[in-house]
């Protein structure tokens, strides 16, 4: 409860937030997971995205890969942003491959960056440029 709290504290008020959550649901009132954007950069029109499918029997019916292109299309047309990033643990397969299937690519592992069971984990970046019909620009700028 105190991290919905926090959660919801940070958006309160008429000014931009550096972080927005969203439950997903099916429904009148099954709640399915959440997606997210946070670290939004405003000066630089950045933020990174989260999806969390919380149930494994509510995984792999298409509720992720709606929530994270209604956020991108919320994203690029009511915030303005230009890039999103998607930090995948590595190993996780199931959500790069969402990531790269909604146009986001690979471009590069963080060394132990996240620490988790005991140990350290890489983390895969992949990024999507709102700017772009297909995610990525394929262009040096």
């Amino acid at each position: 409860m105190a991290e919905i709290r926090r959660k919801i504290g940070s958006q309160a008020g008429p000014s931009l937030a550096p972080e927005y959550n969203f439950v997903i649901v099916e429904g009148s009132d099954d709640i399915l997971g959440e997606c997210s954007l946070h670290a939004v950069d405003y000066r630089n029109r950045v933020g990174q995205i989260g999806i969390c499918i919380w149930k494994e029997q509510d995984r792999r019916h298409g509720h992720a890969s709606d929530a994270v292109g209604q956020l991108l299309a919320w994203a690029r047309g009511c915030l303005g942003l230009q890039r999103i990033e998607a930090w995948v643990n590595d190993g996780n397969q199931a959500s790069a491959a969402l990531f790269v299937r909604l146009g986001f690519v690979h471009e590069g592992t963080l060394s132990r960056r996240y620490f988790a069971l005991g140990r350290w984990h890489a983390v895969r970046v992949y990024g999507y440029l709102t700017t772009s019909p297909s995610g990525f620009a394929a262009v040096s700028e």
